[in-house]
């Protein structure tokens, strides 16, 4: 195991005093997180999707980069880029990204 510090990193006056703040507040955000892991483990409350009443829903990904989110049409034209999409039949424009999320999403938008 090491022990120690390998090197000595020498910074003007000004970054070292923002290195250790930064270094202060990294050792914060570490500890509470390690907090509330021991507490969750103590209490054997593990966040469950059952618990949250959450549903996981399977959908294809064929053609979600071809489908339009309003009307539902498949057209390989409607692809314009890698990143931008729009309907060959109604126009609707939108990022193709978006576009595939919303075909992928559950209705009921869970």
């Amino acid at each position: 195991m090491l022990t120690g510090r390998r090197y000595r990193l020498v910074l003007p006056g000004g970054q070292q005093a923002y290195a250790e703040t930064v270094g202060a507040a990294c050792r914060y955000v570490w500890n509470i997180g390690l907090e509330q892991r021991r507490e969750s483990r103590r209490r054997g409350a593990w966040i469950s999707a059952a618990r949250h009443r959450c549903r996981h829903q399977e959908s294809p990904a064929a053609y979600t980069s071809q489908t339009c989110s309003r009307r539902r049409g498949i057209d390989p034209e409607s692809r314009e880029s890698q990143a931008a999409f729009r309907c060959t039949d109604c126009g609707y424009p939108e990022n193709a990204d978006v576009n595939a999320a919303k075909i992928s999403s559950p209705p009921d938008g869970r």
